[in-house]
């Protein structure tokens, strides 16, 4: 028996002196959106843990592959076409034909490398879940949105219970979608930015669209359909009838591809408004020159037709000290206290969030008291270190489960 013991301890030691190998599977290459972003933290903060063994598979190259090789990451090209809607039947078959090539590469793949646990970052990569079971890999799934349609909501609840270990919310409100009865779901808030890069004290050059006598009214969304540009337009519409030439409103975003038609609607809008001369469409810029903008900005306004999962820009906003005037609904209703850091205002309701950005824009010390409070507030519910303590809990719990 003492010697059954032994060799129980060494075995015991040797398991517990062999790296954890993590692998973070994410379907985007750009850092040019919030979950990219978000995934590109995650493995930093774990590529620099004693004992990890930290991989990541990514469709193709990009700045999130090239940022992950900087950190010494072992990165794996996978091609794959990322996942797309049934509404576009010939993306949505082309994605499914080359997730049933790239399924088998990716189970070789964490079989090869001793892979223990796989992150799924997003929705989109649930046709690659049953890879992790394939492999015998332990399999955590990071949901980002708000499933308001029955039957996706009833296919992914089915699907995870078979797929997945532990599905990471990132508000309660995704949660509550997901099913908040679950034992397999926990909320998890995604962090602020990083705050040594969106500081409000630092100095930035006001960006050359931007009328230095006029307080600028700022949305950050590409421009697709869900992200309601309409409804920035039609809040112009309204405060420029009270305030008439106070405010400068600008669009942060890109011209997404397939939705070339929406684009070409927001900007009609604006021409039927009226509103040439007081909304600004500007292009993408780089991540890292976003907090510039928003240091010259007065308002930010989120104003979503569907309910975000939790509002990566809001938090964005906040770190730089601009107060918010948002729809209070999914995720972006826990970002803030309204009345405090912002204003919330109930979803759809145009009027309402044009009289309160009206009350920002006449008052300049409101603005400022809220902008100070946003900032509190992110730092207080959004934090780096309360967030990679939750993730780190659950991957123990599977590491050793």
């Amino acid at each position: 028996m003492p010697r059954r013991r032994a060799r129980a301890r060494t075995r015991h030691r040797d398991s517990s002196m062999k790296p954890r190998a993590l692998c973070f599977f994410c379907s985007l290459t750009e850092l040019d959106t919030g979950m990219p972003i978000s995934t590109l933290k995650l493995i930093e903060h774990f590529s620099g843990r004693h004992g990890r063994d930290v991989h990541a598979v990514l469709p193709g190259e990009g700045s999130l592959a090239a940022r992950l090789r900087d950190l010494h990451v072992t990165v794996k090209i996978l091609p794959f076409a990322r996942l797309r809607s049934p509404a576009r039947p010939a993306l949505f078959l082309a994605s499914l034909c080359s997730t049933v090539a790239a399924v088998p590469a990716l189970v070789r793949y964490l079989r090869g490398n001793g892979i223990r646990l796989v992150h799924f970052s997003d929705v989109i990569d649930m046709p690659f879940y049953p890879a992790a079971r394939l492999a015998g890999c332990r399999a955590v799934a990071h949901l980002r949105v708000s499933l308001e349609r029955a039957p996706v909501r009833v296919l992914y609840r089915a699907w995870t219970a078979l797929f997945v270990d532990r599905v990471v919310c990132i508000s309660e409100a995704v949660r509550g979608y997901y099913g908040r009865q679950s034992a397999r779901a926990s909320t998890v808030y995604n962090p602020g930015p990083d705050p040594a890069v969106f500081d409000p004290k630092r100095r930035y050059e006001r960006h050359p669209a931007l009328d230095s006598g006029r307080i600028c009214v700022l949305s950050i969304a590409k421009f697709v359909e869900v992200k309601g540009h309409d409804n920035f337009v039609r809040l112009a519409a309204g405060v420029q009838r009270d305030l008439p030439g106070r405010a400068q409103f600008v669009i942060l975003g890109n011209r997404a591809p397939h939705h070339e038609s929406y684009y070409d609607r927001v900007m009609a809008m604006i021409r039927e408004h009226d509103l040439e001369r007081a909304v600004s469409v500007l292009q993408p810029v780089p991540h890292w020159e976003v907090p510039g903008l928003l240091a010259h900005t007065g308002v930010f306004v989120h104003v979503p037709r569907w309910q975000e999962g939790l509002g990566g820009v809001v938090l964005e906003a906040m770190a730089m000290e601009v107060p918010v005037v948002a729809f209070a609904s999914g995720g972006v209703a826990e970002c803030f206290t309204s009345g405090m850091s912002g204003y919330l205002v109930p979803h759809g309701d145009i009027d309402s969030a044009a009289r309160r950005v009206v009350e920002l824009i006449s008052n300049e010390e409101r603005r400022r008291a809220m902008g100070r409070s946003a900032r509190g507030e992110l730092a207080r519910k959004f934090s780096y270190a309360g967030h990679f303590a939750a993730i780190e809990r659950i991957y123990a719990g599977l590491f050793d489960g």
